[in-house]
């Protein structure tokens, strides 16, 4: 090959191997070593430049992490129902809200709610509620949310469904995933469930009749992990649901019963009398 011949080959073979084009139909006599060097050089480059690239458009996950935490915080750390709601307004469609924050809203509302006695009037109609609503249903919908922030929900939608009509529009698709999701609770989750549902049982008669189900079948398997508040609070549910799911909650009651014994000098006197209630009943 003589030396125009190899200068040309020495621009093309680097350009023809970034096209993709494949070089095996080439067949130069004579030693290629410089010009294999320079192709090697070549594909270094682009792979080093395609992993730059990866790097670049790949989110932190470190710094998404640490943002979500601290919007966790703020959340639980809000000190007033209008700091609570400003901040939903800012954050709810923001990428790192997710469904922890969505329970965590919902449950610091109840709590004020159990504090004051009642929600600031603005919450009926806020639009920055309207807004968590439509984001946790959608949580919901795709089972992007976890056993206990779906717990906390139900739990806080028993303090929150005469302060913001809007929680309604959930309940389609809480009994929709709440079998899926009720495999995955533990005690203290089917515990709250149990109690909301009971809360509940007048205003969303034919949506609690679906959530107990799926519910009353998964009490056998934490009736062992209950402490004795969360037995009572199980005993005296299934006394307030009897009128809407009475063949379900009779199927759960052996294995409640069974824990009474072990559990009963642990009671303090309200958690006693809910078991005596529930036994008159």
């Amino acid at each position: 090959m003589s030396g125009r011949s190899r200068r040309l080959a020495g621009c093309l073979l680097p350009w023809l191997a970034c096209a993709g084009v494949p070089l095996s139909f080439l067949h130069w006599p004579g030693p290629v070593q410089r010009n294999g060097r320079e192709l090697r050089t070549v594909m270094g480059v682009r792979e080093k430049l395609g992993s730059l690239s990866r790097k670049t458009i790949a989110p932190n996950t470190a710094d998404v992490d640490a943002q979500a935490k601290a919007l966790t915080s703020k959340i639980k750390g809000a000190g007033s129902v209008d700091v609570l709601i400003r901040l939903v307004d800012e954050e709810v469609n923001s990428p790192v809200f997710n469904c922890i924050h969505a329970g965590a809203v919902y449950h610091s509302l109840a709590q004020f709610k159990q504090k004051m006695g009642s929600l600031p009037v603005a919450c009926a109609g806020s639009p920055a509620l309207l807004k968590l609503n439509g984001r946790l249903k959608g949580f919901i919908k795709e089972i992007k949310i976890g056993p206990r922030q779906f717990a906390n929900v139900l739990w806080a939608a028993a303090y929150l469904l005469d302060a913001i009509p809007g929680m309604t529009q959930l309940f389609p698709a809480i009994v929709a995933a709440f079998p899926v999701l009720a495999r995955r609770m533990n005690a203290f989750d089917v515990s709250n469930c149990m109690w909301a549902s009971a809360q509940l049982k007048d205003e969303l008669p034919d949506d609690v009749v679906k959530i107990i189900s799926p519910l009353a079948a998964k009490i056998p398997y934490v009736a062992d992990d209950l402490t004795p508040q969360e037995l009572s609070n199980c005993l005296w549910a299934t006394a307030q649901l009897k009128d809407v799911a009475l063949d379900d909650v009779v199927k759960s009651m052996p294995a409640l019963a069974a824990k009474i014994p072990g559990k009963a000098d642990s009671m303090k006197p309200q958690e006693l009398a809910n078991c005596f209630w529930q036994r008159r009943n």
